[in-house]
């Protein structure tokens, strides 16, 4: 929905005509339609003012009075998607598009978030280990992390080059790399909240 011309392009169109001017002369000097121009002369002779209306359904549009149903629905199960929203609020009488539905989920306060976490986390063992992590281990972490050092590797091998690439057309592309003689480089380095260290590299995997 477009928003309405500013109150002051109001004004001046209806003074240019006032002033003697036809509509469509106004309408090219403000480069604005004749019907814009008919429409604030018509509102100003019968109202006195040139006020835009409000845009938009009013009292909520066709959403109004579903708001509650909506978020009990929400708070039964989150992971309803726009398009269920949208199948459930019609078997209701309400046929609304999905952005309709996303505008109210926003007025409503929601946000569409990522909380799918692992099932194990539901098994007792997992769920004590967690529990002893985060009220015991994790504070003495976090006071001693210049301590931590976390030992990470990764590996690069000779023959992963490019196979393709761009010429002019009607001319071959060529390009070289190693053949027979393939090599695979391990780098293996701990990592600290400061950056690497004791970096190491292997020829080998």
């Amino acid at each position: 929905m477009g928003k309405p011309h500013p109150i002051e392009l109001r004004g001046r169109v209806v003074a240019f005509v006032e002033e003697g001017n036809s509509h469509r002369e106004a309408a090219r000097h403000f480069r604005v339609s004749p019907r814009f121009v008919n429409n604030m002369v018509i509102l100003k002779r019968a109202s006195g003012a040139l006020a835009p209306a409000r845009q938009g359904h009013l009292g909520g549009g066709k959403m109004a009075g579903h708001e509650e149903w909506v978020r009990s629905r929400l708070a039964e199960n989150g992971d309803l998607t726009l398009n269920e929203l949208c199948v459930a609020l019609a078997g209701r009488g309400v046929l609304v598009d999905r952005s309709t539905v996303s505008r109210l989920l926003h007025r409503l306060g929601l946000s569409h978030k990522k909380s799918l976490q692992a099932v194990e986390q539901l098994r007792p063992q997992i769920a004590r280990a967690r529990d002893l992590w985060i009220t015991r281990r994790k504070r003495f972490f976090n006071k001693a992390l210049g301590q931590l050092i976390f030992i990470d590797e990764t590996s690069t091998n000779t023959k992963l080059t490019k196979r393709t690439g761009w010429s002019p057309r009607g001319k071959r592309y060529r390009t070289h790399a190693p053949f027979g003689s393939w090599k695979t480089q391990t780098f293996i380095a701990g990592l600290r909240c400061h950056g690497l260290t004791a970096r190491w590299i292997v020829n080998r995997p």
